[in-house]
């Protein structure tokens, strides 16, 4: 897939991939579909608890707009490094009989204090700020809890919008329904996953939540006093450092990002019984579509309202190079859309003012398929047809008993964000297998791999990828590639040391001609190199096979 950056600037580029441009989509096609007479608004400084201030638009309905008050509310926020004027879509529902506040997140906009990647103390911002729409009179309230007052009450909102939701509602009871969009499950994976940095998102997103936090790019753009005296939590620096230079995170780094992951808040996020509607997407290379999967699969084993879209949208470049396209529209529509019927149903908890659209109870998920440009409704990710099917490595033409894929001075294969996805060095840098398709098949949901590698070298980084190839031209699936870092075994040096885990989840139809093929390659643009090591052996015989297990259903068509 190749992209052009068009003449897109630092500044739109940077905000542009981690939220900014996404939400003004959202605003876009949100304000198409509000009355600006059903609702008025106010700017305001609330004192959070700390002493810091958060800077905050009050939208409130006319009597012009649906409803009567006292009415439901919401709580939105904004992307790393933006502020509030990116929520996502507060003019839609102050029209629709909402009472909603946006706010800068701590650190960011004009709001004061350190930004801290949605931790404690923006958990605690959250909380406050939910108190102080209960304690207003326009609001509908219902039963105290613990004594605080209890709004009517939801949240909506992409990327860090998205995080402080489920990091909030393992904390807080009082939420009755939330959309995180584009969210993490586990913040450490996310930029270091298996152990391989990100080195293209970690400086995006360093170089954003810099001038974000000192308000270059948020808020009016003219650093005040108060600006320069914000910034990042000094842990932020830390981290970014020790992947740039060490190649990896320290325990004390790991401990940081892990208190910020839902991930690890499951029990508590179930014990609020908040029900949630998760927003992924499938091309989303910073929080991949996994991330939402997993957040799904591990609230539907906890009993909660659990619901999953998967779109065809994120953090990806296209948001830069062309964020007025037709097609992002109508995916922000429909992502826009499927928040509002889920608020509706778990917020006003009444007959719906618009028509409802997406999961339901039963049917818990709902995904885009690029080939057939066309919404699907199923019960689970992967479908109930679909059954494991494993792919040899081994038995792909020409493979033999095993691949030596060498390391290289200089990424060879990219993915994700570059302008062109594609392995430079083939057999060299990159060990391809293809697999002839003979009869129909559709692969939906995770695909796993299974293989024995020996590091040439302390630690080796294999980079997975699936694509299909059709009429001689291969398309990186969504652009996505998944690291996995294999480190020497002190002890003997000389043995393989076995490689299991998830690639990146996707869905495809195959039809007979096509080819799916799986690559290894030992470098990628996107992620940190390996700096002690010549390459890898990876072994494909009849004893230590490697093998990709997809989620298959076999003669399924796109028709």
């Amino acid at each position: 897939m190749s992209h052009d950056t068009g003449g897109a600037t630092r500044r739109t580029v940077l905000r542009g991939l981690v939220g900014a441009a996404f939400a003004s989509g959202m605003a876009d096609a949100a304000a198409a579909q509000a009355d600006d007479a059903n609702y008025e608004t106010e700017d305001l400084r609330i004192e959070s608890w700390d002493g810091v201030e958060l800077a905050c638009t009050l939208f409130t309905p006319t009597d012009a707009a649906p409803g009567s008050a006292p009415y439901p509310s919401m709580l939105m926020t904004h992307g790393w490094g933006g502020d509030r004027s990116e929520a996502m879509g507060p003019e839609l529902f102050a029209s629709e009989g909402y009472v909603v506040l946006t706010y800068d997140s701590r650190g960011f906009g004009e709001s004061g204090g350190e930004a801290g990647s949605d931790g404690p103390n923006e958990v605690k911002d959250a909380k406050r700020l939910v108190t102080w729409l209960g304690n207003r009179d326009e609001v509908r309230t219902d039963r105290p809890v613990d004594g605080r007052p209890n709004p009517r009450v939801g949240m909506i909102g992409p990327s860090y919008a998205g995080g402080i939701q489920l990091n909030t509602a393992a904390r807080d009871d009082r939420l009755d329904a939330i959309v995180p969009v584009i969210p993490w499950y586990d913040l450490k994976f996310s930029l270091e996953p298996n152990g391989v940095v990100k080195r293209g998102w970690g400086s995006l997103l360093y170089a954003v939540g810099v001038t974000g936090s000192r308000g270059v790019t948020s808020g009016d753009g003219q650093p005040n006093e108060r600006d320069l005296e914000s910034g990042l939590d000094a842990n932020i620096h830390q981290a970014f450092a020790e992947g740039t230079a060490l190649n990896g995170f320290s325990d004390d780094s790991d401990a940081f990002y892990r208190a910020r992951s839902p991930g690890y808040k499951m029990d508590a996020i179930a014990a609020s019984d908040t029900p949630t509607l998760t927003i992924e997407g499938w091309p989303d290379t910073l929080f991949i579509p996994n991330e939402g999967i997993w957040i799904h699969r591990d609230l539907c084993e906890r009993d909660v309202d659990s619901r999953l879209l998967l779109y065809d949208s994120g953090h990806v470049l296209e948001l830069v190079t062309d964020p007025d396209s037709e097609y992002l529209q109508q995916q922000f529509q429909a992502a826009l859309d499927r928040g509002f019927s889920f608020i509706e149903e778990h917020v006003r908890r009444s007959a719906p003012n618009r028509p409802t659209v997406g999961p339901t109870r039963r049917q818990r998920v709902e995904w885009w398929e690029d080939q057939t440009e066309s919404w699907r409704l199923a019960e689970t990710i992967p479908p109930q047809a679909a059954e494991p099917e494993s792919f040899r490595l081994g038995e792909t033409p020409g493979a033999g008993d095993q691949s030596v894929v060498l390391n290289s001075a200089a990424p060879t294969s990219t993915s994700q964000l570059f302008p062109r996805d594609e392995d430079a060095a083939p057999g060299a840098t990159a060990a391809q297998f293809d697999f002839p398709v003979e009869e129909p098949f559709e692969v939906a949901g995770t695909p796993t791999i299974d293989a024995t590698v020996r590091p040439l070298g302390a630690a080796s980084h294999l980079f997975v990828k699936c694509s299909l190839v059709r009429d001689g031209e291969a398309e990186l699936i969504d652009n996505q590639a998944m690291p996995f870092r294999v480190e020497r075994d002190r002890d003997a040096p000389g043995e393989a040391i076995t490689v299991s885990g998830e690639l990146v989840a996707f869905q495809r139809y195959f039809q007979p001609g096509d080819v799916l093929r799986v690559t290894v390659a030992s470098t990628d643009a996107m992620f940190n190199e390996a700096r002690s090591s010549a390459g890898f052996v990876i072994r494909h015989s009849d004893d230590a096979p490697a093998t990709v297990t997809f989620p298959v259903v076999r003669g399924s068509t796109p028709d």
